[in-house]
């Protein structure tokens, strides 16, 4: 986008001379060998009248305008009448005047005492640069030059100012001080527009202190079988070493460890009326989970469904997994949901609505992906935070396929290979490589959701791994990415291997750790804690969940929790 650069130059009769057309003339030259030197078109006005100065601003609607010449203090900057004499004009009448229009960034009166009516055109304009005493033509042509310099480079008005100042000195003119920037004093919506994508998200959980569920999740239920075996790979035959037996799902177990640390969570799900359906309810039970959305199916129609079903080889010295799945019933949750003209549905729907946070997970079939979209769209114009675990199914979809849930997500939780995967399958995205850095990815990610205008708050947890195969439960990194005005902030959890802990600890299984994760990390939100303190609790309870086989086999309450952290 092209900026246009206005300069008003006026040196009245009786006036002090001024080297202004020097002035003019460098700056266009610093602009025209600039890097960016397409991006500026440089107009100018001489001997500017009051009226030129309106004219000119209708003309050309400037982004930026340059005053060029004499200021007084306290009554006006000086430009000249009809008979070339001075005549003043305040600063109130200038600032009422640009406070017209809305395309001016930047104003800049490089006049001797203009500080102060630099001051009232700021309640107006982002930012106005004025002189804060007398400045000799020297000083104020390399405050100039230098300032027009870095915006031709493509630095930013703060940026340009300090280097106009550096310039300056750099010269030998001991007068970097006396040009002062000022902005625009912002308003509570700026303030509120002004903070990083986590902020909102705790503001989102402030405003609904009231509501009764604390985390309601959408969830595949599955009865986990686990054998742990001495080795995983082709054509070799394990041996069994243990076997072990839970419900699982990835929402499930997220719920079940928020309301082992004392939150009120809900499922939504089915299962069978079989042993594996029954033992999946009581163990929602035995954690206080509220099942009243768990339905247990016994209608003939799904006679030939049974339970989700999951076999979990696990490697004992590497924790390495070999997972299978039969969805079972899980693969009729829509149908179910939607049938009797939805009444069901409706339920689910009022129940998210009384919820302050929404935790999808993946399902394996295509209907349940469409009614979670429908349940979404629906609750569209709630407070609601929803957070996301797309998971190795829904990430297989590709970016662009999966921006129905990315355009209402909140907290978006990825391995680093899924990332790779996302950016790699779209085609909205130039220059992906792997190899690229963690940052520059998910710079990339954010540009994509900028570029397809969703402007509501996100931040995206990472979790990897320090080596390829995690052989010590430490090697787990958690990096958080939270967007703001623009820019990309990194966060990351504190170290967790302090005194006591400096012997490595093989995981002995980490299929509930990403789950796990998210329970630390949502429960961090809950509580109103900081971002590094979110990731520090997500940390804690994936290291603690890796070292046992289960999901569910060794969650934290609250205050063993906070113990640990602190």
């Amino acid at each position: 986008m092209q900026q246009k650069i206005l300069i008003l130059a006026a040196n009245p009769k009786g006036t002090t001379p001024l080297r202004l057309d020097e002035e003019v003339r460098e700056i266009d030259a610093g602009l025209q060998r600039a890097r960016h030197r397409e991006r500026f078109i440089l107009e100018q006005r001489w001997a500017v009248r009051s009226r030129d100065i309106r004219r000119a601003m209708l003309d050309f609607n400037p982004q930026i305008v340059h005053f060029s010449g004499h200021g007084t203090g306290d009554e006006g900057l000086v430009f000249e009448d009809e008979t070339g004499l001075p005549k003043l004009v305040d600063g109130l009448a200038l600032a009422e005047l640009f406070s017209l229009f809305a395309d001016v960034e930047c104003i800049v009166l490089n006049g001797c005492y203009s500080e102060i009516q630099a001051e009232a055109i700021s309640q107006h304009i982002n930012y106005v640069i004025g002189m804060s005493r007398d400045i000799g033509d020297s000083a104020a042509i390399e405050f100039a030059v230098g300032f027009y310099d870095a915006l031709g480079s493509g630095q930013s008005v703060e940026f340009a100012y300090k280097f106009g100042c550096a310039a300056t000195r750099l010269t030998g003119i001991p007068e970097q001080l006396t040009p002062i920037l000022k902005k625009k004093p912002k308003s509570p919506k700026d303030i509120q527009n002004d903070k990083d994508d986590f902020q909102k998200i705790i503001d989102l959980i402030k405003k609904q202190e009231n509501k009764e569920i604390d985390v309601i999740t959408i969830s595949a239920n599955n009865y986990d079988r686990f054998l742990s075996v001495d080795e995983i790979r082709p054509d070799h035959e394990s041996v069994i070493l243990k076997e072990f037996s839970c419900a699982g799902g990835s929402g499930a177990n997220t719920v079940c460890g928020l309301s082992m640390l004392g939150k009120k969570t809900s499922i939504v799900g089915c299962v069978k009326d079989d042993d594996d359906g029954l033992k999946i309810k009581e163990s929602f039970s035995s954690f206080s989970v509220d099942n009243e959305l768990l339905i247990i199916e016994n209608d003939i129609a799904f006679c030939k469904q049974q339970t989700g079903k999951t076999w979990i080889l696990v490697e004992k010295f590497s924790a390495r997994r070999l997972i299978s799945v039969i969805p079972g019933i899980n693969n009729c949750l829509s149908e179910i949901l939607r049938a009797n003209n939805g009444q069901k549905l409706e339920k689910v729907i009022e129940k998210v609505k009384k919820s302050k946070i929404l935790h999808l997970t993946s399902f394996a079939g295509k209907p349940e992906m469409d009614l979670q979209l429908d349940i979404l769209e629906q609750i569209r114009d709630e407070d609601i935070v929803v957070s996301f675990t797309p998971g190795a199914i829904y990430v297989a979809e590709g970016l662009n396929k999966l921006s129905g849930f990315l355009v209402s997500t909140n907290i978006l939780f990825l391995y680093t290979e899924q990332l790779n995967r996302l950016l790699e399958r779209s085609d909205e995205i130039e220059k992906f490589k792997r190899e690229l850095p963690l940052k520059q990815k998910v710079q990339m990610f954010f540009d994509w959701k900028i570029r397809k205008q969703m402007t509501h708050p996100m931040i995206l947890i990472i979790r990897d791994y320090l080596q390829d195969i995690p052989m010590d439960v430490y090697q787990n990194q958690i990096y958080i990415a939270s967007h703001h005005d623009q820019e990309v902030n990194f966060y990351s959890h504190r170290s967790q291997k302090t005194k006591g802990k400096n012997k490595t600890i093989i995981p002995e299984d980490t299929t509930g750790s990403g789950d796990a994760l998210v329970t630390g990390f949502l429960y961090g939100i809950l509580e109103q804690k900081d971002i590094i303190t979110c990731a520090d609790f997500g940390l804690i309870l994936c290291l603690n969940v890796s070292k046992k086989l289960g999901a569910r086999s060794n969650l934290l309450n609250d205050t063993l929790l906070n113990h640990i952290l602190h």
